[in-house]
């Protein structure tokens, strides 16, 4: 069986009105200046995840070009190696403007390569078993998806405050595998972390239909701790 999957990413994100950020180009960073249709730029940046009004909400819909605005105009500068001077630029702009998968840059705070260690788990699965998996970039052709989501999300199993479910996974032929965003995630077993690869290790039995068991060791045992890394285990396998 060959299963495709996509570059751990949700469809490709394309900004519905992009006019207003030709409109703001090199405008620089003033204290509670309003600035016409900036909360749509502040929207786009929290779909990223490099900007954040979960603990004050004051500025989160307005057209105020806030402080934290400023800091996450730096955050996305810093991520794409452009200049990190806090100004909507006509490069940071450009970059802004272009289409682009949608998958966070920053999770909680924090880049990460999500796709070495995903692939890695799937290239284990591949190793031990019939299955064959191709990394494709069409999205509508793509048998598996991989993304990371928050709350209710549109496919009837939201998640919760972080330390409940950390990711599902749903059997062919739906192939969606999801993260919770709200998770700390590392790509290496860190104290109050969770391990990309582990989780996906786990997550990929799900997609190909199959359940949990109730050894311990076993990768498919159905609750980890934070900081544990996981291989597969004999039971796994056989």
């Amino acid at each position: 069986m060959n299963l495709q999957f996509l570059d751990v990413a949700s469809p490709t994100v394309v900004l519905e009105d992009i006019s207003y950020l030709q409109s703001i180009l090199s405008l620089k960073w003033v204290k509670m200046r309003v600035v016409k249709d900036i909360h749509k730029l502040k929207k786009y940046l929290e779909q990223f995840d490099y900007l954040s009004y979960s603990k004050n909400k004051t500025h989160a819909n307005d057209d105020d070009f806030d402080d934290l605005l400023e800091s996450a105009i730096k955050t996305y500068q810093l991520n794409f190696h452009l200049n990190s001077n806090r100004a909507l630029d006509t490069e940071t702009v450009s970059k802004m403007m272009m289409p682009r998968y949608g998958v966070a840059d920053i999770i909680n705070g924090t880049r990460v390569n999500v796709v070495s260690p995903v692939a890695g788990a799937f290239q284990t699965w591949a190793a031990n078993t019939y299955f064959r998996f191709s990394r494709i970039y069409n999205y509508r052709d793509t048998n598996i998806t991989i993304g990371f989501q928050r709350r209710d999300h549109g496919d009837g199993n939201p998640f919760e405050d972080p330390g409940g479910t950390i990711a599902h996974a749903f059997a062919p032929t739906i192939g969606r595998f999801n993260y919770d965003a709200d998770e700390t995630w590392s790509v290496s077993a860190r104290p109050g972390n969770m391990h990309l690869e582990t989780i996906a290790l786990h997550e990929i039995r799900h997609l190909l239909g199959l359940s949990h068991n109730s050894i311990e060791n076993a990768i498919m045992y159905p609750s980890i701790a934070e900081r544990t890394s996981k291989r597969l285990d004999r039971d796994d396998i056989e």
